[in-house]
C-alpha cells in the first residue's frame, strides 16, 4: 500500500461474546522509524468519517423516527450555513434510509441527525468513547460525519455493542480483567435491523461472491481530506476494526474505505471467522406493524400499505411527513373555504415532498421517462380555444400514464398540483405555455404549445 501513499495501518481484532482484544496491531511496524511506526495507531484520535450513521439509525428507530424504508430528502439543502453533500456529488431525490445507510450518503443522515438532535447523540457518543467534552454545540450537524475525532478502539467497542444487540462495554484487554459490565444502549430489536441492512452493503471486489456464505455486517468511512480509510465488521463472534491512513496527517489522493481497508478487513475475517454466521433475528423483541407503502411510515391515512418488523419497546413511529389532506373541486383541482365550488368539495389524500425536493425534481429531472408521456398537447401545438355561454372553455391536458403513476404537475413552471389521473384541465390565457410533469423518480417530459382564442 505504500506505493500510493499510505504508510501506516492498523488492526483490531474482538471477540464478541467474552469482549477480549484478541489482536491488537497498532501500527504497520513498531520499528519503522522514518513512518513513525512507534505511535499507537489504535489509541490516536482520529475522524471516524461515517463510521457514526448505523448507530443514529439504530437510535432514530427506538425513537420513532423511521423503519429502514422511511424515504429521507437526498437533495441539495442548507442547514443554516451549513451545505452537506454526498461523496460522490450526486443527489438520489427520495431515498429510503436502509438505501441511504448501504451507499452511506451524507445528507439523509445529516437531516436525521437534526430531527433525532445534536445534544442527544453527542451525549450518546460522550458516554461510550471516553472522550468527555462540554460543547457538543461546536460539532453542530456535521458531527454525524465524522468531525469529532474518535479513538479506534471506542469505535469498536461501540460495533461489538451492535453485534451484542446494543449491550455496550469497555473492551477486555488482559486475561485478569473481569468481564466488562454491559449496558443497553439501544433495543435488540433495532440493532438487528441495523446489522440487516449493513449485511447488505457491496463488498469489494471477490469478496461479492460470498456475502451469502460469509455474512458480514460491515461499514467504511473515509475521512473529509482523504487521510483516514476506515473499514468495520461484525459477525455474531467477532468485530474487526481496519484504519489505514498516514500519522503525519498526509493526505492521500487515492485513498478508499471500500477498496483499501475493507480489502484488509475480510482478508482479516477470512483468518479468524471463515464460517461467519448471521445474526439470529431476536423475535422477543420485534413486531409487525403497519407503514404506508410509499413513504414508509405508520399508516394513518387510507393509502396502500405494507407490513414490516418493528422493536416492541420502540417509540410510536410517527406517521408520514410527506402525505396531507386536502380538498379539491370536480376537476381534481385544489380549493379552499373561499372557492366558490367549495360546497361541493372532495377530500383528497395526496403527497407533499418539502420544496427543495420539488424543485429538485424540477430542475433536474432530465431522464427520459419510459412510462409516463404527455399525450395532449403535442409539442408546438396551436390550440383555438371556443367560447359558449359560460365562457372561454377550459383546455384538457392528457397523460398517457399505463402504471397510474403520481406526478408533479407545472404549468409555465408554476407547481399546480401532483396526483395519479390522466387528465386536467386549466383555464388558459392567450400566449405561449409550457407543460411539465415530474415522476417521483425525477423524470421529466415537457411540451409547448399557443393558445388562441375564437
Amino acid at each position: 500500500m505504500k506505493d500510493v501513499g499510505i504508510n501506516n495501518a492498523a488492526v483490531l481484532v474482538v471477540n464478541n461474546k467474552t469482549k477480549e482484544v484478541l489482536a491488537y496491531v497498532a501500527s504497520q511496524d513498531f520499528y519503522d522509524k522514518r513512518n513513525n511506526g512507534e505511535i499507537d495507531g489504535l489509541q490516536a484520535k482520529r475522524s471516524p468519517a461515517s463510521l457514526l450513521k448505523p448507530f443514529l439509525f439504530a437510535l432514530s428507530i427506538d425513537d420513532g423516527l423511521i423503519v429502514p424504508d422511511s424515504i429521507y430528502p437526498d437533495v441539495p439543502i442548507y442547514f443554516g450555513n451549513f451545505y452537506p453533500k454526498n461523496s460522490t456529488n450526486t443527489f438520489t431525490g427520495m431515498v429510503k434510509m436502509d438505501e441511504a445507510l448501504i451507499k452511506s450518503l451524507n445528507i439523509p443522515f445529516v437531516k436525521l441527525l437534526s430531527d433525532y438532535g445534536v445534544d442527544r447523540f453527542y451525549y450518546f457518543l460522550e458516554n461510550n468513547d471516553n472522550y468527555p467534552e462540554d460543547r457538543f454545540d461546536k460539532y453542530g450537524l456535521s458531527l454525524i460525519l465524522g468531525t469529532r475525532e474518535m479513538r479506534p478502539v471506542d469505535i469498536a467497542k461501540l460495533y461489538t455493542g451492535l453485534a451484542n444487540y446494543g449491550k455496550i462495554s469497555n473492551l477486555k484487554y488482559t486475561l485478569t480483567e473481569d468481564k466488562p459490565k454491559e449496558y443497553q444502549q439501544f433495543s435488540k430489536g433495532a440493532s438487528y435491523l441495523t446489522l440487516e441492512t449493513l449485511s447488505k452493503v457491496v463488498r469489494p471486489g471477490n469478496e461479492k461472491l460470498y456475502s451469502e456464505q460469509r455474512p458480514i455486517s460491515w461499514k467504511t468511512g473515509t475521512s473529509y481530506g482523504m487521510k483516514d480509510a476506515w473499514s468495520v465488521g461484525v459477525s455474531p463472534d467477532y468485530t474487526v476494526l481496519v484504519w489505514l491512513g498516514n500519522f503525519n496527517q498526509k493526505s492521500i489522493f487515492s485513498l478508499s474505505g471500500v477498496e483499501t481497508a475493507g480489502n484488509l478487513l475480510f482478508k482479516v475475517f477470512n483468518i479468524v471467522d471463515i464460517n461467519s454466521k448471521t445474526f439470529e433475528k431476536p423475535t422477543d423483541d420485534l413486531k409487525e406493524i403497519e407503514i404506508d407503502e410509499k413513504t414508509g411510515y405508520r399508516k394513518f391515512y387510507d393509502v396502500e400499505s405494507k407490513k414490516v418488523l418493528y422493536p416492541k419497546d420502540a417509540k410510536l413511529l410517527r406517521i408520514s411527513p410527506y402525505y396531507k389532506k386536502i380538498f379539491v373541486d370536480e376537476d381534481d383541482m385544489e380549493i379552499d373555504s373561499r372557492s366558490p365550488n367549495f360546497d361541493k368539495r372532495k377530500e383528497k389524500i395526496v403527497i407533499e415532498y418539502p420544496i427543495e425536493v420539488s424543485n429538485y425534481f424540477f430542475l433536474n429531472g432530465v431522464r427520459e421517462n419510459k412510462n409516463v408521456k404527455i399525450a395532449y398537447p403535442v409539442q408546438n401545438l396551436n390550440i383555438f380555444v371556443p367560447k359558449d355561454f359560460d365562457g372561454y372553455k377550459k383546455v384538457a391536458m392528457k397523460l398517457y400514464n399505463p402504471n397510474n403513476e403520481y406526478v408533479y404537475w407545472y404549468l409555465d413552471e408554476d407547481y399546480v398540483g401532483y396526483s395519479n389521473e390522466k387528465e386536467k384541465f386549466f383555464e388558459l390565457d392567450i400566449g405561449k405555455h409550457k407543460l411539465t410533469i415530474v415522476t417521483e423518480n425525477g423524470a421529466r417530459e415537457e411540451v409547448k404549445f399557443n393558445i388562441n382564442k375564437r
